[in-house]
């Protein structure tokens, strides 16, 4: 079943995420690394539409509903909102990096409700994996399911 909330956080958390890649690394190169733009709510249809569809063709018994959220925003970040170059430098294990880093932050800082939402979409090594291996099939599979994420975030 859709859970809206756990897109917005997916959402949210890959642009605070990236945002601060950029302001860390994007005056180095300014031609190598172009001003992030982040992914808005212009864009959540697009997205909800997929988990949607993603959701309905995976049991979350085999595959977590954490990694098939993470799949289809990766996705869509790598292939639209994300310059090439930077897909290159910025990958899941950095996320998964960045959600640990936050985690301990908030719990030092005792922020429970922020921290309950990183929990909510924490991702293992396990999952970067499948999340790697997700992606792969959307971008290359020539099933429905597939086709169908590939064209609703190309158009």
């Amino acid at each position: 079943m859709y859970n809206d909330e756990k897109l917005n956080i997916c959402m949210s958390i890959l642009n605070d995420c990236i945002s601060k890649y950029y302001k860390k690394y994007g005056s180095y190169d300014k031609h190598f690394l172009l001003e992030f733009i982040p992914c808005s709510n212009n864009e959540k249809k697009i997205l909800e539409t997929c988990v949607k569809n993603i959701l309905e063709t995976f049991e979350i018994s085999i595959i977590s509903e954490n990694v098939l959220y993470w799949t289809i925003v990766y996705y869509y970040y790598n292939t639209i909102v994300l310059e090439y170059n930077v897909v290159q430098l910025f990958h899941q294990h950095r996320m998964r990096r960045y959600i640990e880093m936050k985690t301990t932050e908030l719990k030092y800082k005792e922020n429970n409700t922020e921290l309950d939402k990183f929990l909510s979409v924490k991702i293992d090594n396990e999952d970067v994996e499948l999340i790697t291996s997700l992606m792969l099939q959307i971008a290359y599979s020539d099933e429905k399911w597939a086709t169908t994420i590939r064209q609703n975030i190309l158009t």
